[in-house]
């Protein structure tokens, strides 16, 4: 009997240690939920919660005040009144738009990563330029107020027939191409009512077609070479089915 008071005696201590340290846990666990909650509390009402800047990276065509409008941000709002699914859902439906990644960088900022359809052409409508995209889409919403035009212009075109496959062969197009067009005009015939007449920068003019503009127009720098090594500085060239120049003083 006094054998087993002896060994009760000795675990009253230690159980007493571990109500202890069970308390001491609890309490530190308690500080630290309180110390989390304060400072929840104190960064909510304090100007790191407001977003503070959005950072653009991959635009060209579009105006970032009217992505913003369109993603319904605003700087000095609350950081935590969207959500990056939601952003980017907002921004995709816009024409111009392919592709929206946003990431959030902590304690209040944003970067949005665009991916944008191709700029193919520029539409001029009453003395305006407006982006054509590789899609088709005509961006009236996005008059081009830069100095730097880069692409056709697509201008003298009663009507928008033929442009959604005219873009995709412009995007086919190699860019050390289509930056030579400097003026594309629709001017149908009776057997082809998709003829374009081209005004190209170098002074020459090409007779083409909308159907298989890419492939025809891919002949067009050595063509060129071939002319001018001819001594032939002007001229009208037929891109068609057949490839030949015309030279306009036979005409006179």
């Amino acid at each position: 009997m006094d054998h087993d008071k002896v060994i009760y005696d000795e675990r009253i201590p230690k159980i007493k240690q571990q109500k202890k340290r069970k308390s001491n846990f609890r309490l530190i666990v308690l500080i630290i939920i309180f110390f989390v909650v304060l400072a929840g509390v104190l960064y909510l009402q304090s100007p790191f919660s407001k977003l503070a800047e959005v950072n653009w990276q991959g635009l060209y065509i579009a105006d970032e005040e009217r992505l913003m409008q369109q993603a319904e941000l605003k700087i000095g709002m609350s950081y935590f009144n969207f959500t990056a699914a939601g952003v980017e859902s907002k921004l995709e439906q816009m024409d111009e738009i392919a592709e929206v990644n946003v990431r959030r960088d902590l304690p209040n900022r944003l970067t949005i990563q665009v991916q944008e359809h191709p700029l193919v052409a520029f539409w001029l409508e009453e003395q305006a330029l407006y982006p054509v995209l590789a899609t088709g889409e005509i961006l009236f919403a996005e008059p081009w107020d830069r100095n730097r035009v880069d692409q056709p212009i697509l201008s003298g075109w009663p009507h928008k027939e033929g442009l959604i496959e005219l873009s995709k062969e412009l995007e086919r197009l190699p860019q050390s191409v289509s930056k030579q067009i400097s003026e594309i005009r629709l001017t149908p015939v009776v057997s082809d009512p998709y003829r374009l007449t081209l005004y190209m920068n170098d002074g020459y003019e090409v007779r083409t077609s909308i159907r298989r503009f890419a492939e025809n127009m891919s002949w067009y720098p050595q063509i060129v070479t071939e002319a001018r090594e001819e001594g032939k500085e002007e001229g009208i060239f037929y891109l068609l089915y057949g490839k030949w120049l015309e030279d306009p003083k036979k005409n006179d």
